[in-house]
């Protein structure tokens, strides 16, 4: 949501101009060399009107991002629940993640707003509204691990918020490996990489007698 909550009263007309326009030049030029000023004149909108709507590029690339990627679509969190075993709990998660995977195939764009989340600098991440963005994020996580060690498929020897940070942490480096290998290597290479991402996140997060 931007900062005053204004641009969520625009007319839908408008709306779709800057989303249109902010997502089009985000998506062909990434987040750092992005312009404001193409931004705002494709959208037809002065500099006054964007300022009033929105805090600043990032407030807007914040805005994009709820947008297009709607993280409940892709977390089928409900059919974890339903895993009362370390088996079951990882196959779930696995079927969930090869479902996520064809939905970003099928959608360039929302690749390319992934990819560019994945390579943000430092300092775009400190910025409050992409704090916001993650800590949404860390909210499905909490809900994923406690699912997780429900079916005794995640430990429990970590405090909670360790494990929230363990796996944000995790989850940031090996998207930004996934997106870099997706754009290097072969389409069919592509299955092979996300079987490496979830065997690393079996073998960090599961419990000790787990893996004996």
């Amino acid at each position: 949501m931007s900062p005053f909550a204004r641009y969520d009263r625009l007319d839908v007309e408008k709306q779709r101009r800057i989303m249109d326009s902010a997502t089009a030049e985000f998506v062909e030029k990434g987040y750092e060399d992005a312009s404001m000023n193409q931004i705002i004149a494709a959208a037809g909108i002065s500099k006054g009107s964007f300022y009033y709507y929105f805090e600043d590029k990032t407030d807007l690339f914040v805005t994009v991002l709820r947008e297009h990627i709607v993280i409940e679509e892709y977390m089928d969190l409900d059919h974890l629940d339903e895993a009362t075993c370390h088996e079951e709990f990882w196959r779930f998660t696995s079927e969930m993640s090869r479902e996520a995977m064809r939905r970003v195939e099928s959608s360039p764009v929302i690749m390319k707003l992934g990819q560019i989340v994945a390579t943000l600098s430092p300092s775009a991440r400190e910025h409050h509204a992409v704090q916001e963005f993650y800590a949404e994020a860390s909210g499905y996580a909490v809900r994923l691990i406690a699912s997780g060690q429900r079916a005794r498929a995640i430990r429990d020897d970590l405090p909670m918020p360790v494990l929230i940070k363990l796996w944000m942490s995790v989850d940031t480096v090996l998207s930004e490996w996934g997106y870099q290998t997706w754009e290097a290597d072969p389409p069919e290479r592509r299955d092979e990489v996300m079987v490496i991402t979830l065997d690393a996140f079996k073998r960090l997060f599961s419990p000790c007698e787990a893996d004996s």
